[in-house]
């Protein structure tokens, strides 16, 4: 088996100072300071930033074994990713790649104020907007920096109903982003500070169990049906939602829709998947490569989702890379596949945060003593 040299692929989402309290997916923001902090460890001990392209050259480099190396990653092309973690890259001399879904770039934003601009005293921080996603010109602004990389995250980072089982029903505390991106999909970009984005369908509407989009076959559900569970569930005291409350109301309509086969309006066929999953994947490519005027190269699958199939047509449209997840004590020894390792915050404290990004760092490296410390933790699980 071909031996590849050890390099640890971070991976963030949202950076930035606070959490918009806001915003029901705030849990992905990671904290600015903290990752500075890592910024600060990572200089200190001279690592190297790499992009994905560089990645892969310097991964078969048997001259650079044993060098401490880095690629720093962002999914989902949060507006934050441009106005805090751009401009501090650059502060430290640093590269970074963000994974984009054409279907959440905001068009026609133009180009927002930055930390550098509080910098240089052309804004005040407090007047920084950063809730939302990037535009096409701030990722074009970026790119020519040559501190940020982009590359494709496919096309709509959506998930879909894949069976007629009823796991939830849209109430205030709901996981609604996708079942409502689907029927509204224009304003996607734009759901963070929207504030009427969550009741563009009435509470009570029935969710289904949700897969990648990616990875399942679609089914569409009977609109009669969704409109009729909200209607019988409209006297619900949504601040004291039960989900098996909801499901006693509703469970006359569900069986007769269910044992009428009335349930489904449609199901995807496998012609229909394979041609949506070649948009999803060779899609998101093109079109990037057409707004950005760049070679889009590598694909990062939303939810960590996938299968070979698509793994197959990644390549099959030219990207020479796609994302792998790996299994506790697997290595990764494909030529064509990245994996990554995720970097959370400990009890929102600093110097545990960065002790967890370092042992993170250096046991992937298998830097001693942090891989005994990983070694040993494998056993005790």
């Amino acid at each position: 088996m071909r031996r590849y040299n050890l390099i640890p692929v971070f991976y963030y989402h949202s950076v930035a100072p606070f959490r918009n309290k806001e915003w029901y997916k705030s849990f992905l923001t990671f904290n600015l300071s903290h990752f500075e902090d890592l910024l600060k460890y990572l200089v200190t001990r001279k690592y190297k930033f790499l992009n994905l392209d560089e990645y892969f050259y310097i991964r078969t480099d048997p001259s650079a074994k044993g060098k401490r190396m880095v690629c720093l990653t962002f999914d989902d092309g949060y507006l934050d990713n441009y106005v805090y973690v751009w401009p501090l890259l650059k502060k430290y001399n640093a590269k970074g790649t963000i994974f984009v879904s054409p279907a959440f770039v905001q068009e026609n934003q133009g180009v927002r104020a930055t930390l550098e601009d509080v910098w240089s005293g052309r804004t005040g921080e407090k007047d920084l907007i950063s809730s939302g996603f990037v535009s096409w010109q701030e990722m074009e602004i970026m790119i020519r920096s040559g501190v940020m990389d982009i590359q494709s995250h496919s096309y709509t980072h959506t998930m879909y109903y894949s069976d007629d089982i009823i796991r939830d029903f849209h109430n205030p505390c709901s996981d609604w982003l996708y079942p409502i991106g689907n029927l509204f999909p224009e304003r996607l970009p734009y759901y963070i500070t929207d504030k009427q984005f969550r009741e563009l369908i009435p509470y009570g509407t029935p969710f289904f169990t949700q897969q990648s989009s990616l990875i399942c076959k679609r089914v569409f559900i009977n609109d009669d049906f969704t409109g009729e569970c909200a209607e019988l569930l409209k006297g619900i005291d949504w601040k004291r939602y039960n989900f098996q409350e909801c499901m006693d109301r509703v469970s006359g309509l569900y069986q007769y829709y269910r044992a009428g086969g009335k349930l489904f309006k449609s199901k995807e066929s496998h012609r229909e998947y394979l041609e949506r999953i070649r948009g999803e994947i060779a899609g998101s490519k093109q079109l990037i490569e057409s707004k950005l005027k760049k070679k889009i190269s590598h694909i990062c699958w939303p939810h960590g989702d996938y299968n070979d199939l698509c793994h197959k047509i990644a390549i099959e449209s030219g990207y020479l890379s796609s994302h792998i997840v790996l299994k506790a004590g697997e290595t990764n020894s494909f030529p064509d596949r990245f994996d990554r390792t995720g970097s959370s915050m400990i009890a929102c404290s600093r110097p545990l945060s960065l002790l967890k990004a370092v042992y993170k760092l250096e046991s992937y490296r298998q830097a001693k003593p942090y891989i005994w410390i990983r070694k040993i933790y494998e056993l005790s699980r």
